[in-house]
């Protein structure tokens, strides 16, 4: 933290100042403990002296974005595939005498889940 101070102080341009940490956070990352306690002190850096300085913050900032968009993919795949499920449900239920413990069981869905789907089907 008193590198960057100091950079800044001493008027290093933004490239110059990216171009140190891109080298420094190449030989030597902070354990991951430490990541947002130092990315705390970097914004406060940057609010004080108005030169983002990237690397780092970007990174966990990256690493968040990803997990968010994991998570959300993994929300979305699991949405489509309930979706299926209840289609191939909807059908047998529609085109077969199979009961809804047998639909169920084929579809991998709560037996609950086809008596509301054949309770739609039939209203």
């Amino acid at each position: 933290m008193t590198l960057i101070r100091l950079l800044y102080d001493r008027g290093y341009s933004r490239e110059q100042v990216l171009r140190l940490f891109n080298i420094i956070d190449w030989m030597i990352q902070l354990p991951r403990s430490l990541d947002p306690e130092f990315a705390q002190a970097v914004y406060t850096i940057q609010e004080e002296k108005h030169m983002p300085y990237v690397n780092t913050i970007e990174r966990l900032g990256i690493e968040k974005g990803e997990k968010l968009g994991i998570e959300k993919g993994r929300q979305e795949a699991v949405h489509r595939v309930l979706e299926s499920k209840r289609s191939a449900a909807r059908k047998l239920i529609a085109r077969t005498e199979m009961d809804d413990q047998m639909i169920a069981d084929i579809e991998e869905l709560p037996v609950e889940e086809v008596e509301k789907l054949r309770a739609e089907i039939q209203h």
